[in-house]
């Protein structure tokens, strides 16, 4: 009987040792600046932790066991744990960036690509902007909902709304056509004024006309005409 005993207890010491883990400390080398956030995974016990920013890790793990380590900043590493990577302080793990990683990603915006220029609608597909539907939407609804937006000025607002859009989008147009020098020295517009005097112009019917026609020679033609009037009243008020 105590034989059978003994011969339990060392099998059970077996097993204990066998399956016994061991805080392992460990840091990643890395030329990447910021190592946090790289994930360390003991595929054996599929137990899994992530290093700090300076790369310092600590996972279960024992001798024979697989570690992985993974992360964007990285490339993947397969390292096979020893009896001696348990005998010191600190594990050091070599790693490699990941040449494909973008340090930064910087998007263009190019107007001229359109779903009409892709051929995706037809060009002459009307477009509208979200006032536009906005006022659309609530103009479609049923008479009696039609005869409720009219009495407490609804339609009216969002009329206006559009109207307010239009000309925030032509004084974009008319920002990006021309440099500040066009403004003060063709059209002698103190440049503290420009803002004003774009304002004033895009009241002009046949300035309005030819922006969205986007006809270039007019426009500074038309621009250079409002700029006397505009540059009159402004020496009247100042009288």
């Amino acid at each position: 009987m105590k034989q059978i005993l003994f011969l339990l207890f060392t099998v059970l010491l077996f097993f204990q040792s066998s399956f016994s883990q061991t805080l392992l400390k460990g840091k990643v080398i890395c030329d990447a600046s910021n190592l946090g956030q790289i994930y360390v995974t003991n595929l054996t016990t599929n137990v899994k932790t992530i290093t700090d920013s300076s790369g310092l890790f600590s996972i279960e793990a024992k001798p024979s066991q697989v570690l992985v380590f993974s992360g964007l900043k990285i490339e993947r590493k397969v390292f096979n744990l020893k009896s001696i990577d348990f005998s010191i302080d600190l594990l050091s793990v070599k790693v490699y960036p990941n040449v494909t990683q973008l340090e930064e990603v910087v998007i263009k915006n190019y107007p001229q690509i359109t779903a009409a220029s892709l051929g995706i609608v037809s060009k002459n597909v009307k477009t509208y902007t979200p006032a536009e539907r906005k006022l659309i939407a609530e103009s479609s609804g049923i008479g009696f909902m039609q005869l409720i937006n009219a009495i407490n000025g609804r339609t009216k607002e969002l009329k206006k709304n559009v109207e307010v859009e239009k000309k925030e989008k032509l004084l974009d147009k008319l920002s990006t056509l021309f440099e500040e020098e066009f403004y003060t020295k063709t059209l002698k517009i103190p440049s503290k004024y420009i803002k004003g005097f774009q304002i004033f112009a895009i009241d002009d019917k046949r300035l309005v006309a030819s922006l969205n026609k986007n006809e270039s020679k007019l426009i500074p033609l038309l621009l250079t005409e409002l700029s006397s009037t505009y540059n009159d009243l402004f020496r009247n008020d100042k009288k």
